[in-house]
């Protein structure tokens, strides 16, 4: 996020802020809102949500596999919402109107701001001839090329850094740094907009593929809270599917397995049963469509992934993620990494209920298919970051709704 837009973060938190307290208290009253001691706290606290709320729009809303006005629209409600659920469960009172007005001045500075994204595709400018054919054969829908003259138009710059016509004329650099241009290297534009890595262009040595490790530890931790205080919530759920699972055919109510983790460790995962007992008695392979070992309740949960909710255990235990690499059975794992390169990878990060590979490429059933969505892994693995997790919820939501890549 560059220094333009941290001012316009700043700027219309203080409007918003200020547009709450008018809408709140009225003129009379706006300094005693300002410096009442519940409204201090409550400005703090909404303060974080209306910055976290503008900066993932900006974020999202810039990204080729999202939606520009679902991705504002999500990124406005979910900080508020999250605000919400944590005063409720603190106990902590606050003003509802001024938490509504601000919410609502929020809400319209991020459509305006970024209405100009809602409209259509990002719109990129190539500094070279040759860059701009490269982003002209991805043929992404998502994506308008401009030219140099269209300066003023562009939403993102993109050179390639690797080779001579991909270096930046001092006169173009320094319009472009004047306005707080974004300017992106051409391979990682590539890869945002496919949203997979090229496999051909990692280095044998795949640790460098690791991101920096600070954020391990807040994955961890936000996860956790985010299992233990919705756990009313999914344990209700679970308890509708244990009881229809266990009407349904006889068997174990939960299914476990062994999978491969985080740097190769073996953990063993847990299921809702959505298929009929001994059903890979011949070995494990991958379900099919029309799997005539799923039961017919095992249709339900496995299309809108409530068979994953014991899973929400292994999430608390350590051995999970919610989101990150698929984990796969021991045999698969053995089998693909000695044929396809840098698979041993995937596993640089917990594997995760939900992950990028999921949400974007779907099921696969083949060693073609595999090497297909370690290309996605790797782009999650290397780009692991608090920003993208979120994306990756946010796709997760319409993912379970569609009932996309399920078998």
């Amino acid at each position: 996020m560059h220094k333009r837009f941290s001012f316009w973060i700043f700027l219309v938190l203080l409007i918003s802020m200020s547009v709450a307290s008018l809408a709140s208290v009225g003129h009379a009253r706006l300094w005693e809102a300002f410096t009442y001691p519940s409204y201090g706290g409550l400005m703090l606290l909404l303060a974080f949500a209306g910055g976290s709320s503008m900066w993932l729009a900006n974020r999202w809303s810039r990204h080729p596999y999202t939606n520009a006005l679902s991705s504002i629209v999500l990124a406005t409600i979910v900080p508020f919402i999250l605000l919400a659920a944590v005063f409720y469960v603190a106990g902590w009172g606050f003003s509802r109107s001024f938490y509504i007005n601000f919410f609502a001045a929020v809400a319209v500075a991020n459509l305006t701001l970024n209405f100009p994204r809602m409209r259509g595709r990002i719109r990129v400018c190539a500094i070279s001839t040759e860059v701009e054919q490269v982003i002209r054969s991805l043929e992404a829908s998502s994506v308008q090329v401009l030219s140099l003259d269209e300066v003023d138009s562009c939403d993102v710059f993109v050179a390639d850094m690797r080779h001579e016509s991909g270096h930046l004329p001092s006169d173009l650099l320094s319009r472009l740094t004047a306005r707080g241009a974004e300017i992106v290297d051409l391979n990682n534009f590539v890869e945002t907009v496919t949203g997979k890595v090229d496999l051909q262009q990692i280095p044998d040595n795949a640790d460098s593929l690791l991101r920096p490790k600070d954020y391990i530890g807040l994955k961890r931790l936000w996860e956790t809270a985010f299992v233990l205080i919705s756990a009313p919530l999914w344990l209700t759920v679970a308890f509708f599917v244990a009881v229809a699972v266990r009407l349904d055919s006889k068997g174990p109510l939960i299914f476990k397995q062994r999978r491969v983790g985080l740097y190769g460790e073996i953990f063993e995962m847990y299921k809702f049963r959505s298929m009929f007992v001994d059903s890979e008695a011949s070995g494990p392979r991958f379900a099919a469509e029309s799997d005539h070992r799923i039961t017919r309740v095992g249709r339900v949960i496995r299309k809108y992934r409530l068979d994953e909710i014991p899973q929400l255990w292994n999430v608390l235990k350590g051995d999970m993620s919610l989101i990150g690499p698929r984990p796969e059975q021991e045999p698969f794992v053995a089998s693909y990494t000695q044929t396809i390169p840098l698979y041993a990878a995937r596993h640089f990060v917990r594997p995760g209920i939900t992950g990028w590979a999921q949400v974007v490429h779907g099921y696969t059933d083949d060693e073609a298919g595999a090497m297909e969505k370690l290309a996605y892994d790797l782009y999650y693995v290397k780009n692991f970051s608090l920003w993208l997790d979120l994306l990756v919820v946010m796709k997760t939501l319409g993912v379970i709704l569609k009932g996309f890549g399920s078998r």
